[in-house]
C-alpha cells in the first residue's frame, strides 16, 4: 500500500496526475490514510480526474476518519471553493 502511495507521489512530482491517481487510488483501497488525502487534493485541484468539491470532500472525511488531523478543515475549504484558499486563488483555480 505504501509503495503504490510512493509511486503516486512520484507521479504527481512530474506532473503525471492520470498516472499519480490511479496510484493513490490503489493505496486508498487498501485504507492507506495519505493516499486517500492524496485522492481528496487530486479532485479538489483538478489533478487527474475531473475537479469535485463533493467528491475532495468526501475523501477528505474519510482522511479525517484515519487520523489525518488537517482532513476535516480541508473538506470545508473544498466546498467553500478556491476563494476561501490564498495559495489555491494565485495558482489560477488550483493548478500549482
Amino acid at each position: 500500500m505504501a509503495e503504490h502511495f510512493k509511486r503516486g507521489e512520484a507521479s504527481r512530482a512530474r506532473g503525471a496526475y492520470v498516472e499519480a491517481v490511479l496510484h493513490f487510488k490503489m493505496a486508498a483501497d487498501e485504507g492507506y490514510a495519505p493516499a486517500i488525502m492524496a485522492l481528496a487534493q487530486a479532485h479538489e485541484k483538478g489533478q487527474g480526474v475531473p475537479k469535485n468539491a463533493e467528491q475532495a470532500a468526501a475523501l477528505y472525511r474519510l482522511a479525517a476518519q484515519q487520523g489525518i488531523a488537517t482532513a476535516e478543515g480541508n473538506a470545508e475549504r473544498a466546498l467553500a471553493g478556491p476563494s476561501a484558499d490564498p495559495s489555491l486563488r494565485a495558482a489560477g483555480e488550483g493548478r500549482l
